[in-house]
């Protein structure tokens, strides 16, 4: 029997690998870290909707595949944690900017857009791109409070650490979602208990899948 092209072979086996990465929040009532891919899936669903309800005039497809595509980098870079200490931060982008090279020499062949839509999202090279990276950064917010903040709380985040890091983000976000990120901020921050944080809590930065 013939077997398929080896391109959608490659292609499954890098899906895999992205699933494989860990984030630093939990899923919601489980002790396991959400997947990039989960995470990755969630963005595109949630970034689907406000494009519906606030009738956005973008490219759909193209905000779907930046949300699909946008943490792809992760799968040889790990993920490191918005908290992190700007060494650690400084360190992220040197190694997502070499895992891009390599995904760029693996797939630019069989899937040249994968590598375009990374790097214009990479670049936030339009409206789409930053509409995304701006979801993506509501994404973490929902998917903490849905889980009562357990993952923060776990690593001795501070709410001063979450306004620093949240509130750059409003200010750098999409105009057509700057009102709707700063809700879902207010929302998270509102019951936020930093009496409930660990003092010996340790940022969880995750690494790369192999």
């Amino acid at each position: 029997m013939t077997p398929p092209p080896a391109k959608l072979l490659n292609l499954q086996k890098l899906i895999n690998d992205f699933s494989r990465i860990r984030r630093s929040v939990y899923m919601p009532g489980l002790d396991e870290d959400e997947s990039d891919l989960h995470h990755s899936a969630s963005v595109a669903f949630l970034a689907w909707q406000i494009y519906e309800d606030l009738n956005l005039d973008l490219d759909l497809g193209k905000i779907l595949k930046y949300a699909l595509a946008h943490d792809i980098v992760e799968i040889y870079a790990g993920d490191i944690n918005a908290y992190a200490s700007p060494e650690l931060r400084a360190e992220k982008k040197r190694r997502e900017a070499k895992s891009l090279a390599r995904i760029e020499k693996e797939m630019k062949v069989d899937f040249p857009d994968l590598v375009a839509i990374m790097r214009d999202y990479e670049a936030r090279s339009d409206d789409e791109a930053l509409f995304v990276w701006s979801v993506d950064k509501m994404q973490v917010l929902i998917q903490g409070r849905l889980d009562y903040c357990r993952s923060y709380y776990e690593q001795g985040i501070l709410l001063e650490q979450v306004r620093q890091v949240h509130g750059k983000q409003v200010e750098n976000a999409s105009p057509l979602v700057k009102d709707l990120y700063k809700q879902v901020f207010d929302w998270f921050v509102a019951d936020y208990d930093e009496t409930k944080a660990a003092s010996n809590g340790k940022i969880r930065n995750n690494p790369p899948a192999r």
